[in-house]
């Protein structure tokens, strides 16, 4: 064992011993202590407490004895060296505490035992004002739900004659059983939207189904300014058949004559090298921005999407729709213009290739397919 197990004790001076010179045989392992009342025994347990947590040393500060262990003689500045559990009078008072009354025998055996028990005490008056209020909560409930069940029957009385289709209380409470509680507000309606909803009710075969509006495709922007930032020299053919208006005449004429041996036009003879020059002069990156530019205006379409008119949507959602539709109609309006510029850069563009543009425009597809979905949604 790692711990020093104590054989003896003389004490020099500890309250009322003095000299005391030690038991007659060394401790064993269980030892026997008997004597009067007051005769001392609860004063020597306290020699042995000095070495465990609870001693208090400044009550007995007149301390002088000696431990004989078996790893050698133990005093009062020893404490470090061995630890000791004592289980007398002054423990029962500390951490015993007993509670009896008619319905139960309560013990308490803990540090701070009276402190636990005080607590216990008021949470027990807690819990007889608890269980009153309960008490007078459930008699104002029964009242509350007695006058509820009035108002459940009067308003089913109400729905049921809108509907005409045997509506009662019983169908209100299965109602409620689906409502978000947390959220309540969210059900209540403004006049002017419960009667559009009484309204559509009443004229169910009035409305007839429309189909979904489809999303606008998105087109290349940034390829747009690519091309619009390019600059390219034309050759001095393209420049001269361009000065002369001839340009789109003269790629007409290449088609037409690949496989003929005299031009059509003159009747003179074509040669199948100046064929090949002119074709080449067309395929130089000058043409080649000219017809990806024409390539990129062909993808360029305004919008023409019909938006169903608020007159065809059910009174049960007209008011929510006319909102979205005046959207639609201002943001195609904006989609239309910018398509129209867009077109015109292109047009510039192509007529003066050597030039570099720039712009700005913003495409509103995004906003534009944002609110279709929330009509379509209504739809």
């Amino acid at each position: 064992m790692n711990e020093p197990i104590i054989k003896n004790i003389e004490i020099n001076h500890f309250r009322r011993f003095k000299n005391f010179k030690g038991v007659s045989q060394p401790f064993n392992k269980f030892n026997l202590l008997y004597g009067w009342n007051y005769s001392g025994k609860t004063t020597l347990s306290k020699i042995f407490e000095i070495y465990s947590e609870t001693f208090d040393r400044n009550t007995d500060e007149d301390i002088d004895f000696k431990l004989a262990t078996t790893k050698g003689d133990l005093c009062v500045e020893d404490a470090e060296k061995i630890k000791t559990y004592v289980f007398n009078a002054n423990y029962v008072d500390k951490n015993l505490f007993f509670e009896s009354n008619a319905t139960t025998n309560l013990i308490v055996v803990a540090d701070k035992a009276k402190e636990i028990i005080e607590k216990i005490n008021n949470l027990k008056k807690e819990r007889e004002v608890l269980f009153s209020d309960k008490a007078q909560y459930e008699k104002e409930l029964k009242q509350e739900e007695k006058a509820f069940s009035s108002v459940r029957k009067e308003y089913s009385d109400k729905i049921d004659k809108i509907i005409s289709n045997r509506f009662n209380a019983n169908n209100i409470q299965a109602i409620e059983r689906d409502l978000d509680k947390t959220n309540l507000n969210q059900y209540v309606l403004e006049d002017l939207i419960l009667n559009s909803k009484i309204k559509t009710i009443q004229n169910p075969t009035k409305y007839s189904k429309l189909e979904k509006i489809s999303l606008l495709q998105e087109f290349d922007l940034s390829l747009f300014e690519e091309l619009i930032g390019k600059s390219v020299q034309p050759s001095d053919i393209i420049k001269n058949l361009s000065e002369k208006n001839a340009l789109d005449w003269v790629k007409s004429g290449i088609e037409i004559h690949q496989n003929e041996g005299f031009c059509l036009f003159c009747n003179n003879k074509i040669s199948s090298e100046r064929l090949d020059y002119l074709d080449n002069a067309f395929q130089s990156e000058f043409d080649k921005l000219g017809n990806d530019i024409i390539s990129f205006k062909s993808r360029i379409h305004k919008c023409s999407t019909i938006i169903p008119p608020p007159l065809q949507i059910s009174d049960n959602y007209k008011i929510e729709y006319e909102e979205y539709h005046n959207l639609l109609v201002q943001e195609i309006k904006k989609y239309n213009s910018r398509c129209d510029v867009i077109l015109k850069i292109l047009d510039a563009k192509l007529n003066k290739r050597n030039l570099i543009f720039k712009s700005n425009i913003k495409s509103n597809i995004n906003e534009i397919n944002t609110i279709i979905q929330h009509i379509n949604y209504i739809i």
